[in-house]
């Protein structure tokens, strides 16, 4: 996926997207650790 152009106050956006991909892959790998080892990372930071 193509970044947006570093424009002004455009920093504290791409910050938030990479904030919540981060979350996303978070989630993710939990879900699929939650089979195996529910209580491991299910509890949100």
């Amino acid at each position: 996926m193509g970044r947006p152009k570093k424009t002004r106050g455009m920093k504290k956006q791409m910050r938030l997207d990479e904030a919540e991909e981060v979350i996303f892959l978070e989630q993710s790998e939990s879900s699929k650790t939650a089979k195996t080892a529910p209580f491991s990372r299910a509890t949100p930071a």
